[in-house]
């Protein structure tokens, strides 16, 4: 289990589990894999040589997404018990509650920022708009004489 130094935000754990399950449908999919390739090999040992490499690529791209599997749920399973408000000390509960708030502040900053970003380009595409309203007007003048 990961110490008080090494504090993890249960934003991370989510990301980690989330990664986890997209994981687990990759690994459902190659396992769908192994079982066609078993059995093209399998209805094609009457006709001609068995092609065993490209069965053995898909049980190691299988062995692959389910070792990768494997270690996600093992970070997770170390990690999560930091979720746990209920059963840690108040100097634990302060640890987390302090990295909780500057992952808050984090986020409010870069909440700011884009919105920042947001009105700049809404200004600017007010401009615009008004830009190419003068330019039509004068073209229309233009035209007229």
């Amino acid at each position: 289990m990961p110490n008080a130094d090494s504090l993890v935000l249960p934003s991370e754990i989510y990301q980690r589990s989330s990664t986890a399950l997209e994981t687990l449908g990759q690994l459902w999919n190659t396992s769908t894999d192994v079982i066609k390739a078993i059995t093209d090999v399998t209805a094609s040992t009457l006709r001609s040589e068995p092609d065993y490499q490209t069965v053995q690529a898909i049980k190691k791209k299988h062995d692959q997404v389910l070792n990768s599997l494997k270690s996600e749920l093992k970070w997770i399973e170390d990690n999560q018990k930091q979720l746990d408000f209920s059963k840690s000390d108040d100097s634990e509960k302060q640890l987390r509650i302090a990295a909780l708030e500057q992952e808050q502040q984090e986020l409010r900053a870069e909440s700011q920022k884009l919105t920042a970003k947001v009105r700049q380009l809404l200004e600017q595409s007010y401009t615009l708009q008004h830009h190419l309203g003068l330019l039509l007007t004068s073209s229309e003048d233009l035209s007229s004489d």
